[in-house]
């Protein structure tokens, strides 16, 4: 079981790569692929026009498909043309109908959403065809992908999962849209955030495949690789550390689809798309040594105010006040994971200035010392809005401002999680 995520889909020539990675497995091979990079953020962005503006623009949806036909050959080229052509027709008819309406409804939105993964798979089987390598597309009930009717959070059911082996039985690669499922009303359903991992880790679990997930990054790293390119990739995690770095918003790893792969047991390995044969993060059962307090679930935590925020406190963490701490030599193996609460009812500022919450994570017994964070981006001079202990054992945070971020997390890397300067236990962290 092999995903590729948008992040890997910039560009007609990574499905060349993709072509590179499959045309070797045995078959039958299936590959879940996610839209193209940025299309559904501009879908998202096509939705709010339709509905506030009364307008419909194709155009920022449309370019980096008529970019990656334009890379195939004649008569490939007007075949995926054809197809693409169709797709947008039935995308704006939807736009129009909301922008008609003045109103968009859960189901509206799944509707426009879904051309992202639908595109990506029709188009992606002409791009593999191009690079040598045959694929069937298949979109929801095409790979028996059935779910429930939560429109925008739908979950696949486990009852369709007969009708999905065999519809997968075929020995040849089977391109499957992740992100989408079809529900027994006939609509087509999306599964929110981490939606094509979570399509994996289903499709894994249903056929009894390990799955691998190729990211833009090396695994996961010990800090986000793009502020800390030097970060070392962390070797193994548990489902449970990984579902936790989910939920406090590592955008490599999502809890949705570590439940599922810790439901149905499935091993995950987490691997670069450039660089493919490296050794990446296996995410699976705990090892003997591995602290699952530690790494307890933090889905209702709530940011304390102060230190001049104002407001109700955000949906984001149930945080105790910091602690006087004695000493900074305690603060055990740690991780950071950076957050924007931007656009979420986050942590308010008299300002009104949105925030980032930068979370470290312990892997042991002990949970890391909160004076130890301040006094490492104090370093930077970069002072925290607001810092505290999580009532879990194991989470710090800070709140701090978007443009300290890079700082932050360098700091907290150098002075905390480098492995050259400190101890070499675990850690476990995404971007």
């Amino acid at each position: 079981m092999h995903k590729f995520g948008g992040s890997c889909l910039r560009s007609p020539e990574a499905f060349a790569r993709m072509g590179e990675i499959l045309k070797t497995k045995p078959r039958p091979t299936i590959a879940v692929v996610s839209a193209l990079h940025g299309v559904t953020s501009a879908l998202e962005r096509a939705c709010t026009r339709a509905l506030h503006q009364g307008r419909v623009d194709l155009s920022e949806v449309s370019a980096p498909h008529l970019r990656a036909v334009a890379w195939l050959s004649f008569p490939r080229r007007a075949q995926a043309l054809e197809t693409l052509q169709t797709l947008l027709q039935t995308l704006e008819t939807h736009l129009l109908a909301i922008a008609c309406r003045g109103r968009m409804t859960p189901r509206d939105r799944d509707r426009v959403l879904a051309f992202g993964e639908q595109a990506s798979v029709r188009l992606g089987a002409h791009l593999l065809a191009e690079a040598g390598v045959t694929a069937r597309a298949l979109v929801a009930d095409e790979a028996g992908l059935l779910s429930d009717d939560g429109h925008g959070d739908a979950r696949l059911l486990d009852a369709a999962m007969p009708a999905t082996r065999q519809r997968l039985a075929a020995p040849t690669i089977h391109l499957v849209a992740g992100f989408v499922g079809r529900a027994a009303t006939g609509h087509l359903t999306t599964m929110g955030r981490g939606g094509s991992d979570y399509t994996a880790t289903f499709l894994g679990g249903a056929l009894g495949l390990p799955t691998i997930l190729y990211k833009d990054t090396p695994g996961v790293c010990a800090a986000p690789p793009h502020l800390v390119p030097e970060a070392r990739v962390i070797g193994h995690l548990s489902w449970a550390e990984a579902k936790l770095l989910g939920q406090l918003g590592a955008r490599v790893v999502f809890d949705k689809a570590m439940d599922e792969a810790e439901r149905m047991g499935t091993r995950i390995l987490v691997r670069s798309f450039s660089h493919g044969d490296g050794p990446g993060s296996l995410i699976s059962e705990p090892r003997p040594s591995d602290s699952a307090d530690a790494l307890t679930c933090m889905g209702d935590i709530v940011l304390i105010p102060g230190h001049g925020t104002n407001g109700s406190p955000p949906p984001l963490a149930q945080l105790e006040r910091l602690q006087p701490c004695p000493t900074t030599g305690d603060s055990g193996p740690v991780t950071a994971v950076a957050r924007s609460t931007a656009g979420t009812g986050g942590p308010a500022t008299p300002a009104q200035r949105p925030l980032t919450l930068v979370s470290l994570i312990s892997s042991s017994q002990e949970p890391p010392c909160p004076a130890a964070l301040v006094a490492a981006v104090e370093t930077v001079s970069a002072p925290p809005v607001a810092v505290g202990q999580c009532r879990r054992r194991g989470v710090v945070s800070l709140a701090v401002e978007p443009h300290q971020l890079r700082d932050v997390v360098r700091a907290l890397h150098r002075n905390l999680l480098d492995p050259q300067h400190h101890g070499s236990r675990n850690a476990a962290t995404a971007s």
